[in-house]
């Protein structure tokens, strides 16, 4: 993994990553579109914390990235961020039959919500 190095996403591209940090995590960030459109000082007095989603945020609501984009190209790279899959989906689980006991950790068995059977 890229160390010292901001954790990049689909949205990305549109956006410069400041070096300043929001907090001990994450980077500010300002739009590539409102910078263009509007100047250096607007959109770093309108900077927002490089999240995928306070950038999705932030262009869905950015007049400068829809004329820039047009309306429906806009929408397509908003909505295509949505295909992402985070880390935590990819990690291994479980899979449990349906006639398989559950247990806790210390292997307790779980008690069957039909007694008697």
């Amino acid at each position: 993994m890229r160390k010292n190095k901001t954790k990049r996403h689909r949205l990305t591209e549109f956006i410069e990553v400041l070096k300043e940090k929001s907090n001990e995590y994450n980077h500010f960030a300002i739009c590539n579109a409102c910078k263009e459109a509007k100047g250096q000082d607007y959109t770093y007095s309108n900077k927002f914390v490089n999240t995928k989603r306070l950038v999705k945020s932030h262009l869905k609501n950015c007049t400068y990235f829809k004329n820039e984009k047009e309306e429906d190209e806009a929408k397509r790279i908003l909505d295509n961020t949505d295909s992402e899959k985070s880390k935590n989906k990819k990690k291994r689980q479980r899979e449990y039959d349906s006639d398989e006991e559950f247990s806790t950790g210390s292997n307790i068995e779980v008690e069957q919500t039909h007694k008697g059977h």
